[in-house]
C-alpha cells in the first residue's frame, strides 16, 4: 500500500499547524469584538452623561428653591410678601420662567410673573396630577398658563403642620432654553433628547425621530438599538437628567458606532486563512523572525500604555511586519488620544476648581461684610431690643460663615461639600463666648463626634443650634444668676441628635405656636429631615433634634472633641 506523498503529509502538517492559530484568532477576534463595543458604550454613555451634568442645573435649581420657598412663612401662609419672595428666588435663575403660589383650592395666590389673583388652575394636568404627593414632582410639557410658554412644571406640595394639604408651590422651567443648549451640543452624527421615565420624548435634537425608547431604563447600563423614523437603526444610551423622572438620551447610527468593530474583525480572520498559502517551512523558520519577536514588542508596548507611559518608540517596528507595525502605530495614536483627552479632562477640572473656589471667596467674603456691618450697627443702636435682634442676625450670618468655610475647603480633613461637625461646634461655642462675653457668670459645654456631615442637613443643625443655645442665654438666666448650658453631637445607627440642655429657669409654654424662636427652630428640623423634642421646667430645659443621617454621612474618625468656655 503506497504512503501518503511528501506534499499530502506537508499538507496535513500545515492544517495542524494552522488549526490553534485558526482557534486563537477567532477568542481574539470574540475578544476584540467585544472590547470595541464596550469602548463604543463608554463613549456613547460618557456623552450621555455629559450632556445631562451640563444641562440639569436649572431642575437642581429649581428643586432647591422650592424647598427654599416651601419653609418660608409668607409663602405657607400667602402673605404680602409672597409675590416678593418668589422674585427673589427667580433672580439669576436663567432658565426658570417663573415661581408660582396655589392655595389649598387650586387657586393662584402669587407669582413672579403678573397674574390674576385667585385664578383656578385645578382644571390644570399637574394640579390634578398632585393627588397622593407629598414631595416634589415634575409633571408633563405644557404652555403656561400665565407665561404663555412651552414649559416643564416642577410641583411641590406644603403640607400644613397638622399634615393637611395646603396648596402647591412650584417652578416652570423653559423647554425653549433646554431645546437651544442640547441642539449646541448636537453632533451632525448624532441625536439628543429629553425623555421621561417611560422613553417618551419631551424635547429632541437631531434630524432624526422617535415615537418612544422602550428600554430607556435599561440603556443607562448597556446600549440599545431602535429604528427612527428615517427608517434607520440607531445605537442610543441613556443618563439620568432629574431624579428618576427624566433622562438624557444618545443616539448614533448603528452603522457608525460598530464600523470600527467590523473593519478589525475581517482582516484578523483573513489573515489565518492566506497563511494556509505558505510553506510548512515558510512558517516554521519564518514564525519566530516575521511574527512572535514583533508581537512580544507590542505586548511590552500595550505593558507600558496600561501603566500610563504613552512615550512609545515607534521607530522600533520600522522593520517590522506591515500589519504589525501599522498596529503599533494605531496603538500610539491610540495612546495619543488618550493622554489628549486625560490632559483636556485635566484642564476642566483646573478651570471648575478656579471657578469653584472663586465663587466660594466670594460668598465667604459677602457673609463677612454683611456680619461686620450688623457689628456695627449693633455699636450704633442704643434700643436693647433692637441690639438684640441685630446680635441675633449676625449671630446666624457669622454661623452661616463658619459653616460655609467648613464646607467648601478641603484642609478640613472632610471631603467638600460636608463638615466635620467637631470643628463646626467648636467654632460655634467660640462665637458663642465672644457674643455673650458679658455673661461669664454662665458655663458653656460643646461636646461633639468628629462626624462628616452634608450640607443640606449640617446648615439646618447649626442654625438650631444657634437659636437654641440664644435662647438659653437669654430667657433660661436672669441678671447675675449662675448657671450652665450643655451643647451636645452624637450620631450612632444612622441617627444623629443635636441637644442643648440648661439648668436656668425655663419658659412657660414650650410648645407655643407663634413664637419667632421655636417656629425657627422647628424649620431647622423640618428642614434637616428631623423632629424636634422640647421639655421646660426650672432647672432642666432640654431641646434636642433627632434627624436620620444621609448615605454620604461619614464619620471623620472615631475621634470626639469637647470644649467648655467661660
Amino acid at each position: 500500500m503506497a504512503g501518503r506523498t511528501i506534499r499530502t503529509n506537508l499538507i496535513w502538517v500545515l492544517f495542524a499547524a494552522i488549526f490553534p492559530l485558526v482557534t486563537i484568532t477567532a477568542w481574539q477576534i470574540w475578544l476584540a469584538v467585544e472590547d470595541s463595543r464596550e469602548l463604543v458604550a463608554n463613549r456613547l454613555r460618557a456623552n450621555a452623561w455629559s450632556i445631562a451634568e451640563s444641562d440639569r442645573d436649572p431642575f437642581v435649581i429649581a428643586g432647591h428653591s422650592l424647598s427654599v420657598l416651601a419653609a418660608q412663612r409668607d409663602v405657607q401662609l400667602i402673605g404680602s410678601a409672597c409675590s416678593t419672595n418668589l422674585a427673589g428666588e427667580l433672580r439669576g435663575a436663567t432658565a426658570i420662567v417663573n415661581f408660582l403660589r396655589v392655595d389649598a383650592d387650586g387657586k393662584l395666590r402669587c407669582a413672579v410673573l403678573p397674574f390674576t389673583d385667585g385664578q383656578d388652575m385645578s382644571s390644570e394636568n399637574w394640579w390634578r396630577a398632585r393627588k397622593g404627593r407629598t414631595s416634589l414632582y415634575l409633571a408633563e410639557p405644557k404652555v403656561g398658563t400665565i407665561s404663555d410658554l412651552p414649559v416643564l412644571m416642577m410641583v411641590r406640595p406644603i403640607m400644613a403642620a397638622d399634615g393637611a394639604f395646603n396648596g402647591t408651590v412650584s417652578a416652570t422651567v423653559s423647554i425653549a432654553q433646554l431645546q437651544r443648549s442640547i441642539e449646541a451640543k448636537t453632533s451632525a452624527s448624532s441625536v439628543v433628547f429629553v425623555v421621561d421615565r417611560q422613553g417618551r420624548p419631551l424635547v429632541g435634537a437631531g434630524r432624526a425621530g422617535f415615537e418612544k425608547f422602550d428600554q430607556v431604563v435599561m440603556a443607562r447600563e448597556r446600549p440599545h438599538m431602535l429604528s427612527g423614523r428615517d427608517g434607520k437603526r440607531w445605537t442610543y444610551v441613556s443618563a439620568p437628567f432629574f431624579a428618576e423622572e427624566l433622562y438624557i438620551v444618545y443616539a448614533e447610527p448603528a452603522k457608525t458606532t460598530w464600523k470600527s468593530t467590523l473593519f478589525r474583525m475581517w482582516p484578523s480572520l483573513l489573515l489565518p486563512l492566506l497563511a494556509l498559502l505558505f510553506t510548512g517551512v515558510a512558517i516554521w523558520v519564518s514564525t519566530r523572525h516575521l511574527i512572535l519577536r514583533w508581537l512580544e514588542r507590542l505586548r511590552d508596548l500595550t505593558a507600558r500604555f496600561a501603566k500610563g507611559d504613552f512615550n512609545g518608540a515607534l521607530h522600533e517596528f520600522d522593520r517590522a511586519p506591515t500589519e504589525l507595525a501599522q498596529f503599533a502605530s494605531d496603538l500610539h495614536d491610540m495612546a495619543q488620544a488618550i493622554e489628549k483627552q486625560e490632559s483636556d479632562l485635566r484642564h476642566a477640572l483646573s478651570v471648575t476648581t478656579a471657578l469653584t473656589k472663586e465663587v466660594n471667596h466670594r460668598v465667604k467674603n459677602n457673609l463677612q461684610i454683611v456680619s461686620s456691618l450688623l457689628a456695627l450697627q449693633v455699636d450704633r443702636v442704643t434700643d436693647p431690643v433692637a441690639q438684640l435682634a441685630l446680635s441675633q442676625a449676625r449671630s446666624r450670618i457669622v454661623a452661616l460663615g463658619l459653616i460655609h468655610r467648613l464646607l467648601y475647603e478641603s484642609d478640613h480633613g472632610t471631603a467638600v461639600g460636608t463638615a466635620d461637625m467637631a470643628q463646626l461646634l467648636e467654632g460655634l461655642c467660640a462665637q458663642f463666648r465672644q457674643t455673650y462675653k458679658t455673661r461669664r457668670d454662665i458655663e458653656l459645654h460643646c461636646h461633639a463626634q468628629q462626624f462628616a456631615l452634608p450640607a443640606d442637613q449640617a446648615v439646618p443643625v447649626t442654625l438650631f443650634t444657634v437659636e437654641a443655645v440664644a435662647n438659653a442665654f437669654q430667657h433660661g438666666f436672669g441678671e447675675g444668676r449662675v448657671g450652665k448650658i450643655n451643647v451636645d453631637f452624637t450620631a450612632r445607627d444612622g441617627e444623629a441628635e443635636m441637644r442643648v440642655e440648661d439648668d436656668g429657669t425655663g419658659f412657660a409654654d414650650a410648645t407655643s405656636a407663634g413664637n419667632t424662636g421655636i417656629d425657627l427652630i422647628r424649620a431647622y428640623a423640618e428642614q434637616a429631615g428631623g423632629e424636634i423634642d422640647i421639655s421646660s421646667q426650672p432647672g432642666a430645659t432640654v431641646l434636642s433634634m433627632r434627624f436620620p443621617l444621609q448615605i454620604e454621612g461619614a464619620p471623620a474618625s472615631n475621634a470626639s472633641a469637647s470644649l467648655v468656655l467661660r
